[in-house]
């Protein structure tokens, strides 16, 4: 279950909420607990993924908690639809839209892969969007350790062009240069060549900066276009999905970092070559409604 509901008093503490999914024999999703007389300042939903059921749960949840006459906020660390920023059908408009109606107070939200999702998202009625910037975890996690100069790093490597923008935010973080890279896409397909870099240091370790690693190609053609070897090079993606797992990932980084905002399988991100990071501790700091 990647849908959790807290609740905050009057007290000012935070409480597990009354409220519970829960789904009908027949398959449709509900909410229980949504009766019950206790009031609060605000009710937190934490959506993890794209399970498209569990996003009618947090409908029904949204339709609770308004007609309680009660604040709403969704940690919502990774935005289903943000991918598909373009095309038809336009998934992240069909995401945005769907999400937008619900009447949410405050959405809070970790590296959106496309600003697109995030302006549909204002468009269609939720005027609070919070997205927490992802380099300020990467800054405590990877490098802030009293001396900057303390992580292993002489530079960040963006993939692609997509990825310049995020990579060297990194790169600033951690005082280091950005090098860029590059790849070749067939939309049709989804086949990825071309992958090439820039000329690279000739010693010291090197991250790689993307906010999702779905099955991982990207990665892997950039590595080998480099021609390092894989214990100089390590891998930060905020989103991790794996979904091919990480057998040939882990041939080519030395050391992969993550985050938990998305329900990977454990059986593939509990491994001695994995980081995974939560994301929570960070983001609920950032609840201001």
């Amino acid at each position: 279950m990647s849908l959790k509901f807290s609740s905050k008093t009057q007290e000012g503490w935070t409480v597990h909420a009354p409220f519970e999914a829960f789904t009908f024999p027949a398959g449709e999703a509900h909410i229980k607990g949504a009766e019950s007389e206790q009031k609060f300042v605000y009710q937190i939903a934490d959506l993890r993924g794209a399970d498209s059921h569990e996003l009618f749960q947090l409908a029904m949840w949204a339709d609770a908690v308004k007609r309680r006459r009660e604040r709403s906020v969704l940690i919502l660390p990774y935005i289903p639809g943000a991918r598909a920023d373009r095309g038809t059908p336009w998934g992240a408009n069909v995401y945005a839209q769907f999400i937008g109606k619900l009447g949410i107070d405050q959405i809070i939200t970790l590296d959106p892969h496309s600003k697109v999702i995030v302006d549909k998202l204002n468009w269609h009625s939720i005027d609070d969007i919070t997205v927490f910037p992802f380099q300020r975890i990467i800054k405590r996690e990877l490098g802030d350790k009293g001396d900057y100069y303390d992580h292993p790093y002489v530079g960040v490597i963006s993939p692609d062009y997509g990825a310049v923008e995020r990579a060297f935010a990194a790169a600033s973080v951690l005082h280091v240069p950005l090098y860029k890279g590059g790849k070749v896409r067939d939309f049709e397909s989804g086949k990825l060549t071309g992958f090439a870099c820039e000329e690279l240091p000739p010693d010291g370790k090197l991250l790689v900066v993307d906010d999702i690693c779905d099955g991982g190609g990207t990665f892997i053609g950039l590595a080998e276009a480099t021609g390092l070897p894989h214990d100089r090079l390590d891998l930060w993606v905020t989103h991790g999905i794996f979904s091919k797992g990480l057998n040939e990932l882990v041939q080519h980084f030395d050391h992969i970092y993550t985050t938990d905002s998305y329900p990977a399988d454990d059986d593939i991100v509990i491994s001695d070559h994995v980081t995974r990071i939560p994301v929570l501790p960070y983001l609920i700091g950032e609840i201001n409604v």
